[in-house]
């Protein structure tokens, strides 16, 4: 039986090929090594993969117990807490800081509620396994693509989130297979871009299931500003229910004057070139006459998306084939122990040079006890620029 490599923390031989671990090879072969068969792993941890965890997590309780708004929302309160003192955080510039993201993450959580009536999602199962041999009854036999999905449920055929299938199935029901992201930033929303993305193709190959879609839970500030499209959380108008999307008008207030999209379009087109008194005179006018009032807490400048697109069996079968060569590769290196080098570090091709790893690759001690922890019983650092001598310690 073919393998990927010997787990450095329990020794079993691994044959389960993964996405992420595909997306490592290609990027550095000898970070691949370091990571997964040396296992030195990263001591800090990005607070946006923390959170975009406790996020899903939240969304997850919320279907498995009852559907209950406040419990969802002490939910996710308890999961974020969790991570108030962790050290190991590395929060960016776009993530803000511990308290921001708590905020961002609670608005995400009541945001998801509020649009799901209108979301294709009936009978959600969270995280379900599937597995796929790559090359059976040959001399890679036993190596296999493993997908976690996020979510996969059942959805009317013909419901008008999801791109149109050119038959109704019998039971009037497709399955469908969602991948739920939080990000700093919209995604493109036309499904020929959507069906490109190589996870969502990758893992329609090895379920099988041809309708991919994202769930895109966006983060934003939180302080208002004009021209900001907002989400209602808290129903107050039968015009205007939960759901809804509006633009600011103003933000000035404590209470915000918001308008449609249609309409602020409108403002927008008139307002141009207008300045002073007039521009005043005109931002009243509208707001008199269209304005909707809403206090800041009863919506949200957090955005959700949900982007779907079909992956058709020629475009699943390219992405199995390159899989299986990915784990091809990788079985032959972990056969001749050579995960060579991909490096770089000019621009564009300039990974080196914020890659966790470096330190590994420059023999340099003190970034690794600063970077990195070595997990399971794979053989301690050393430097390549250790004495002459060392040599004989292996004898």
């Amino acid at each position: 039986m073919a393998i990927l490599y010997t787990s450095p923390t329990k020794g079993y031989p691994v044959t389960d090929h993964s996405y992420s671990a595909g997306s490592l090879y290609d990027d550095c072969p000898k970070k691949y090594d370091y990571d997964r068969r040396q296992g030195w792993k990263e001591k800090e941890k990005r607070a946006s993969s923390a959170f975009g965890s406790a996020v899903e997590a939240a969304i997850q309780y919320y279907h498995n117990s009852g559907m209950v708004l406040s419990d969802t929302i002490d939910e996710w309160k308890r999961l974020w807490v969790l991570q108030q003192d962790n050290k190991e955080l590395v929060y960016s510039d776009k993530d803000g800081d511990w308290e921001s993201m708590y905020r961002q993450g609670e608005q995400m959580v009541r945001l998801y509620i509020a649009v799901l009536p209108t979301l294709p999602i009936q009978n959600p199962q969270f995280q379900l396994n599937y597995k796929k041999e790559y090359y059976p009854d040959t001399e890679y036999a036993g190596l296999k693509d493993t997908a976690f999905l996020d979510m996969e449920v059942t959805a009317p055929w013909n419901h008008p989130l999801l791109p149109p299938l050119e038959n109704c199935p019998e039971n009037g029901q497709r399955k469908i297979f969602i991948d739920i992201k939080t990000s700093a930033a919209l995604y493109p929303v036309d499904p020929r871009m959507i069906k490109l993305d190589p996870q969502l193709r990758r893992y329609a190959w090895t379920s099988g299931i041809e309708t991919a879609c994202f769930l895109v839970l966006v983060k934003r500030g939180m302080e208002f500003e004009k021209g900001d499209t907002v989400t209602v959380l808290e129903a107050y108008s039968e015009q205007h229910p939960v759901g809804t999307e509006l633009v600011v008008l103003d933000a000035s207030k404590e209470v915000l004057t918001l308008l449609t999209p249609k309409i602020y379009d409108q403002y927008d087109a008139e307002a141009k070139g207008l300045k002073g008194n007039v521009l005043k005179e005109k931002k009243q006018e509208f707001a008199d006459r269209f304005g909707i009032q809403a206090a800041k807490h009863e919506v949200t400048k957090q955005r959700l998306q949900f982007l779907a697109a079909i992956i058709s069996e020629e475009e699943r079968h390219e992405a199995g084939e390159l899989a299986g060569m990915q784990a091809r590769n990788i079985c032959d290196s972990n056969i001749q122990n050579f995960f060579p080098k991909r490096p770089g570090i000019k621009f564009p091709n300039n990974h080196c040079t914020f890659c966790s790893h470096l330190g590994l690759c420059i023999g340099d001690e003190k970034m690794v006890k600063n970077k990195l922890i070595q997990i399971g019983n794979a053989r301690p650092f050393r430097s390549e620029e250790s004495s002459d001598s060392d040599w004989l310690e292996e004898l």
